[in-house]
């Protein structure tokens, strides 16, 4: 059998193998960030791709660049607290990466923020800013001992929240439309705030509780450069280079309105000096955003252009080629497998497939002509998956049928119908269904010994209620095509259906 893995859905981490050559890439990026002046500002940095486009594992490649991981040594020896973790467990949020370049040493301390699990906390963008202060006055307590300290970031927001969240939820919306970047989005996450702290809006306000507000404002920003410039005079810290990197995960994940919120916090109260900020997102989720802000009259292109003044430096997650497709099969168990069975392959004992070996089979024939299916990790990873499970209920089937060996010829045709399905349920699930409804009619007026050919499909796709699914026309009908060129029977389309769902 081969010596393969499972194909999972998590990220990279340290010590993965690396299928796509993305880790020199990754170096490249973590260096420019590593001697990019922070004296000045923050560095924003956007890594976008779409969805299960690896964006994760890219990110955990450049943070494997920033240096070696030196977090159990840093709280061995930096932490003065013996019971941190009862006192300050926020502190265990942050790592530290450690690297040499000549006779600098270079410490950067990273913060993962995670959209996806804080957009549940009823804060909005603001969550950002209220999760730094914590973590960070934990990590500095837990350094220094300086109990005394603990809170005093969290009393700062919470005097923002007191002023300058009544000040912005009654004139938010017209800030907004004057162009001041998150202080409609503050508003609305200020307001949950004051639920939360048992605060009323006022409808009125004085020119005094403004200048209030704007006092708070700015000394929230200055609460967290303090918090960041304590962290460097901390030894070993301030014996080098040392930088803070939040993480800013899985934005694309969270309503387009909500992302942008958290974006514009960057801005607004997170650009201090010493401090970069690394986002993973679809970045045509946030420039969404402004359009549902807004009601639609502004364009994606403004909402991206708006977007492009916050994120100083944008990378695109590399692309996925034919032969990293390939990379990523080769590790799959079930294809492994099935291009044996199939006689594609020879049989080699412990070894996974050879990436030159997919060209002219099942896999190389139907795999990349559905947009975000052979190019986009994830759904690879997922099709992949669904055919291991669909080739599980077929050879099941012939066991009970008391099949001894399989005819290559019979795997071929089989393996190529399950492989088709797998595709075509992660590309449109009411487009299997309604190609599945379309054969068992089919099989109703007698036709189920007749073959699924070009007329046949092309029937099939331009039914008015089938025609309403397709996104991309011309690619489906090319994949259809495709499936139709082999002029497998209508029963034996609806048999691979039933292998589907172990039938």
């Amino acid at each position: 059998m081969p010596n393969v893995y499972t194909l999972t859905d998590r990220p990279l981490r340290p010590g993965d193998k690396e299928l796509f050559g993305w880790r020199r890439k990754a170096q490249t990026l973590a260096l420019n960030i590593l001697t990019y002046d922070l004296s000045q500002a923050a560095l924003t940095v956007g890594v976008q791709g779409d969805w299960g486009a690896g964006k994760t594992s890219f990110i955990n490649l450049v943070l494997d660049g920033l240096g070696e991981d030196r977090t159990p040594q840093a709280r061995e020896k930096g932490f003065k607290v013996k019971n941190w973790q009862e006192k300050y467990p926020l502190a265990a949020r942050v790592s530290v990466r450690y690297r040499e370049m000549g006779e600098e040493t270079k410490y950067s301390l990273v913060i993962p923020f995670d959209c996806w699990m804080m957009s549940h906390l009823p804060f909005g963008g603001m969550g950002l800013v209220l999760y730094l202060l914590a973590v960070l006055e934990d990590f500095v307590a837990a350094m220094t001992g300086e109990e005394g300290k603990k809170g005093t970031a969290l009393q700062a927001f919470v005097r923002y929240a007191e002023t300058a969240g009544r000040l912005l939820e009654t004139t938010g919306d017209v800030l907004g439309l004057l162009g001041v970047p998150g202080a409609e989005a503050a508003g609305w996450g200020i307001r949950h705030l004051i639920e939360q702290v048992g605060q009323k809006a006022q409808a009125r306000l004085q020119a005094s509780e403004i200048e209030e507000a704007f006092r708070a404002l700015v000394g929230l920003q200055d609460t967290f450069r303090l918090l960041v410039e304590q962290v460097r005079q901390i030894p070993p810290f301030s014996r080098g280079d040392t930088r803070l990197v939040v993480v800013v995960d899985d934005l694309d994940r969270v309503p387009p309105r909500t992302a942008l919120e958290i974006t514009e916090k960057l801005k607004l109260f997170l650009d201090v000096p010493y401090t970069v900020f690394i986002i993973g997102a679809d970045m045509e989720v946030v420039a969404r955003g402004l359009q549902e802000r807004f009601g639609g009259e502004t364009s994606v292109a403004e909402g991206r252009d708006y977007i492009n003044k916050i994120v100083r430096l944008s990378y695109p997650v590399p692309r996925m080629t034919r032969r990293d497709a390939y990379a990523l099969l080769a590790v799959s168990d079930a294809i492994c497998h099935a291009l044996y069975e199939a006689r594609f392959s020879r049989w080699r004992n412990e070894e996974p497939q050879r990436e030159e070996e997919f060209p002219g089979t099942f896999v190389d024939e139907l795999l990349f002509i559905l947009p975000n299916t052979g190019y986009n990790p994830r759904n690879l990873k997922k099709i992949a998956l669904a055919f291991g499970v669909y080739r599980a209920f077929f050879l099941d089937s012939l066991n009970q049928r008391g099949w001894e060996v399989l005819d290559a010829d019979n795997a071929k045709a089989t393996y190529f119908r399950l492989l088709a399905l797998a595709i075509l349920y992660q590309y449109n699930l009411e487009l299997a269904k309604a190609f599945h409804q379309y054969l068992v009619e089919r099989t109703d007026a007698g036709e189920r010994e007749e073959p699924f050919n070009g007329e046949r499909a092309r029937a099939f796709l331009q039914q008015k209620e089938v025609n309403a699914l397709l996104e991309d026309p011309s690619a489906v009908e090319r994949f259809f095509a495709k499936m139709a060129e082999k002029e497998y029977t209508i029963g034996e389309w609806l048999r691979a259906f039933a292998y589907t769902s172990g039938a």
